[in-house]
C-alpha cells in the first residue's frame, strides 16, 4: 500500500512538473514576443533573458539579463506594456552598476486582506505584507529611522495605523512608548487615551517642550550605558537590557505626521520661525544619537525635498519607505530612484533595506484599530502634560488658574495666570470745614495769659527774646562804574554815584 501511495505522489509529481513547465514555456515566449514587438533588440537580435526562473504562488521571480548595446532603462519605459500584454504587474529591482535585475511577474499577489496584527518585539515594525502575503517585520536595531514619503492618497496615514497598532497589541507599556506629533490632521489622535502614548502634540509649543522631555531621557538613558562601555560589557540600550533583565529601559518612537507643517516657514511670523527652527534641531539631534538609546524617528511627509526635510534627518533615516510618487524626480529623492516609486497602486509601497522590495497594506480603519487597542485605552493615564501640570498645580497658588491664549500659527496653549499683586490702599484723609462762629476771644486771651504767668515761674527762667535785626551790608564793589563828570577838585578819577 506504501509502495502504492509513493508511486501516486511521484506521478502527481511529475504531473505538476510537467505543468509548471508547460506554464514557463508559455510564460517565456509571451516575454519574447513583447520584447520582439516593442523592438526591444540589440544589433545582434538580442533581447533581455532570464538567468533564473522561479514559479511562486504570485507568479514567477527572475533575474534578467541585459544583452550588450541595452540599457535596464528600457524596462522602465516598457513597464505598462509589458504589464498591459502579459496581464500581470511588473516589479524591477536594480542595482547600480549591475548587468543583471530581479524581477517581480505578479499574476495573483497583493490580495486585499483585513489587519490582523502580527507578533512584533518592541524594536520590530510590521510595514506591510508581501506578495506572497507574509508579514514584512524590520529590525529597527538594523536599520534606525524611517522615512516615509508618498503623495496625498498613497496610504501613507493607514501604513502608520497598522505600524503603530501592531506595537500597541505586542507590547506594554514597559517595553514601548510613543511620542505622537501632528500639526495638520487628526488621524493620529486615535491613539492619544492609549496608555503607550506619552505624548500627543498637536501644536508647536508642546512639540517642543515634548522633544526637550525627549532629549533629557536620551542624556539619562546615556548615563546608565557609560559604565557598560567603560566596562566593555555593551555599548547601547539593547545591551543594557541584556544585563539588566528586571529593569529594563522601554523603546520609544517619536512619530511626525506631515513633518512638512514643521518645516514650512513661508508664512510664519518670527517668533514661529524661531521656535520651527529649534525643533529642527532638536529632531536631528535625535536622528543622530537616538539608535544607541533606543530611541526611533518615523517622518512622514509628502516628498522629502530639501525644502521640507533637512538632508541631515533623510541621511540618518535608514528605512525609506514610498507610495506613489507621479514624476521620476520624486521617486528619486525618495528613494534615490527614478523608477521604483512612480504610478504605484494606493497602499502599495516599495521599501530599501538591502534592497527594493514592495508591500502592501492590509485593509484597516478606525474600527478595527479601535477593536484591536481598546483593551489599553485609558483617557485618565499619566503622560507628560498630565504630569507637567500636576507639577504647576502643587506649586500654584488659589489665584493661578489656568486660562486659554491663542498664539498665531501655532494653537490654543493652557498658560498659568500671572499673580496679581494688590496695591495696599493708603488712608484717606478728609478736610473737615472749621467753624470759627462759636470761639471766645475773651478766653483765648485768659488762657494765654495764665500760660506765660506758669512759664515765667520756673526756675532760672530766661524769657526769649527774638534777635535784633542787623543791618544788611552792600558790597559795592560789585557795582557797575559809572562815568561822571569830572570833579572841579579832582582832575584825575572818577566818582561813584550811589
Amino acid at each position: 500500500m506504501n509502495v502504492i501511495n509513493k508511486m501516486v505522489t511521484v506521478k502527481n509529481t511529475m504531473k505538476q512538473n510537467l505543468k509548471d513547465s508547460k506554464e514557463i514555456n508559455e510564460f517565456v515566449k509571451s516575454w519574447q514576443e513583447v520584447m520582439y514587438q516593442t523592438g526591444t533588440l540589440n544589433k545582434d537580435n538580442k533581447t533581455f533573458g532570464f538567468m533564473t526562473l522561479k514559479k511562486e504562488l504570485y507568479g514567477y521571480e527572475t533575474v534578467v539579463v541585459a544583452p550588450n548595446g541595452l540599457s535596464f532603462e528600457v524596462l522602465d519605459k516598457l513597464k505598462t506594456t509589458i504589464e498591459n500584454n502579459m496581464g500581470c504587474m511588473f516589479l524591477v529591482t536594480k542595482v547600480k552598476g549591475s548587468k543583471t535585475v530581479k524581477a517581480k511577474f505578479i499574476f495573483d499577489g497583493f490580495k486585499n486582506i483585513n489587519f490582523i496584527p502580527p507578533k512584533v518585539t518592541s524594536y520590530e515594525v510590521y510595514i506591510g505584507n508581501s506578495v506572497d502575503g507574509k508579514p514584512q517585520i524590520i529590525d529597527m536595531r538594523d536599520y534606525p529611522h524611517i522615512l516615509l514619503s508618498g503623495t496625498n492618497g498613497s496610504g501613507k496615514s493607514r501604513l502608520l495605523d497598522c505600524l503603530l497598532t501592531t506595537l500597541i497589541c505586542s507590547c506594554d507599556t514597559k517595553e514601548m512608548l510613543l511620542y505622537l506629533v501632528q500639526l495638520a490632521k487628526n488621524d493620529l489622535v486615535i491613539y492619544e487615551d492609549c496608555i503607550h502614548c506619552q505624548a500627543f502634540c498637536d501644536n508647536l509649543i508642546k512639540t517642543d517642550t515634548m522633544l526637550t522631555h525627549v532629549l533629557k531621557t536620551m542624556d539619562d538613558i546615556s548615563a546608565l550605558i557609560r559604565p557598560l562601555r567603560k566596562a566593555g560589557k555593551g555599548s547601547d540600550v539593547h545591551d543594557y537590557n541584556r544585563l539588566n533583565p528586571n529593569n529594563k529601559i522601554p523603546t520609544r518612537y517619536v512619530v511626525f505626521d506631515e513633518y512638512a507643517s514643521i518645516t514650512d516657514m513661508s508664512n510664519d511670523c518670527k517668533e514661529t520661525k524661531a521656535l520651527k527652527q529649534q525643533i529642527i534641531g532638536k529632531v536631528e539631534r535625535i536622528a543622530q544619537f537616538g539608535r544607541a538609546l533606543g530611541v526611533y524617528q518615523i517622518v512622514a511627509l509628502q516628498r522629502a525635498v530639501a525644502t521640507m526635510l533637512s538632508p541631515f534627518v533623510k541621511s540618518q533615516s535608514n528605512l525609506r519607505i514610498s507610495g506613489k510618487q507621479t514624476n521620476q524626480k520624486s521617486s528619486e529623492v525618495a528613494m534615490d530612484d527614478s523608477q521604483v516609486a512612480l504610478d504605484l497602486d494606493r497602499r502599495i509601497f516599495v521599501y530599501k533595506t538591502f534592497d527594493f522590495d514592495y508591500v502592501k497594506t492590509p485593509t484597516i480603519n478606525d474600527k478595527i484599530i479601535l477593536q484591536n487597542i481598546k483593551p489599553f485605552l485609558n483617557p485618565k493615564h499619566n503622560n507628560l502634560f498630565s504630569n507637567l501640570e500636576k507639577l504647576k498645580k502643587d506649586f500654584r497658588t488659589p489665584e493661578h488658574k489656568p486660562v486659554k491664549t491663542k498664539e498665531k500659527g501655532i494653537g490654543i496653549v493652557e498658560l498659568p495666570k500671572k499673580k496679581e499683586v494688590k496695591e495696599v490702599e493708603k488712608p484717606k484723609f478728609v478736610s473737615l470745614p472749621i467753624k470759627f462762629d462759636n470761639v471766645d476771644p475773651a478766653k483765648i486771651t485768659e488762657k494765654q495769659k495764665t500760660l506765660e504767668e506758669n512759664i515765667a515761674n520756673i526756675p532760672n527762667y530766661v524769657p526769649y527774646n527774638p534777635p535784633i535785626e542787623t543791618p544788611k551790608i552792600l558790597d559795592r564793589s560789585k557795582f557797575e562804574v559809572i562815568k561822571t563828570a569830572k570833579s572841579p577838585k579832582l582832575n584825575k578819577g572818577k566818582v561813584l554815584l550811589p
